[in-house]
């Protein structure tokens, strides 16, 4: 079996891929080299197979594994992500609380000074 390589979304949520574009991707290899007179140069791979491809609707071309793997960890992403912000947003509340928590007291120090 040979090395596993996933491109997903963009951190925009926009495609890696748009329709009718093209990729160029390095892809190292694990194989042989040959060594010239003033350089190394990487034996080419004998094969390089796609086993699906899933597009930006969910649906995918391939091996239906290798598609439902890919889904599944984009749907886990989007469930941490979603977490995360939760997560920020009550503490940004919690941030905005104690501000004025500390105005509060500010005043009250003022008032008994």
């Amino acid at each position: 079996m040979g090395m596993g390589i996933q491109w997903a979304q963009d951190f925009l949520s926009r495609p890696v891929l748009l329709s009718g574009r093209t990729l160029e991707v390095f892809i190292p290899t694990t194989g042989f080299a040959a060594i010239g007179h003033e350089d190394f140069t990487p034996s080419p791979p004998d094969l390089l197979e796609v086993a699906g491809v899933v597009f930006a609707d969910k649906s995918y071309e391939g091996d239906v594994m290798s598609a439902a793997r890919y889904l599944a960890k984009l749907r886990g992403h989007r469930i941490q992500t979603e977490q995360v912000l939760e997560i920020l947003e009550e503490t940004q509340g919690m941030m905005d609380q104690a501000t004025a928590l500390g105005q509060r007291a500010e005043v009250l120090d003022d008032r008994l000074a």
